[in-house]
């Protein structure tokens, strides 16, 4: 298992600043996974509405030539019925299939508006925390290390 690192919390602007950036990475890494899921589940049920589709079509046409028969026998009147009741289940069937692509199709648009509010999200906290931590931290340790670690000029080597 992958360790997730702590983040730090020595000053209240680096903590903000990196858990905006976290937010802006979870923000584009945890949808695009959800919205490729979803995108193979979209795919996979419009190939089976389309081969549904296709079933009804014959469904339909094997209907009308058994109907057109004059005085079909009991066992093609069984069977008449049979292929009544399968034609009804695939109709029921792409309907259902339907309304589940419908569903899928608004749970993306959800899913981009909220990856879209975690963008900015962590984008402000980030920009933010940044800015502060240098402006009110960073310069001033910065200004001390120079002060304190100035290396002295090398003198120069004299020649003879």
């Amino acid at each position: 298992m992958v360790a997730i690192p702590n983040l730090p919390t020595d000053n209240l602007y680096k903590f903000v600043a990196l858990a905006g950036l976290s937010i802006v990475v979870l923000s584009v890494v945890l949808p695009t996974a959800q919205q490729n899921a979803t995108g193979d589940k979209i795919d996979q049920y419009t190939i089976d509405l389309a081969v549904l589709a296709v079933e009804v079509k014959n469904l339909k046409e094997e209907l009308e030539i058994a109907v057109a028969q004059p005085r079909p026998s009991a066992h093609d009147q069984r069977l008449l019925r049979q292929r009544q009741l399968e034609l009804d289940a695939r109709v029921a069937t792409i309907t259902v299939r339907t309304a589940i692509l419908k569903r899928l199709v608004e749970k993306q648009g959800e899913v981009l508006g909220w990856m879209a509010v975690g963008l900015l999200t962590g984008l402000v906290l980030a920009v933010i925390g940044f800015s502060l931590w240098y402006a009110r931290v960073q310069r001033y340790q910065d200004q001390l290390l120079r002060a304190q670690g100035k290396p002295e000029q090398p003198t120069e080597a004299k020649q003879p």
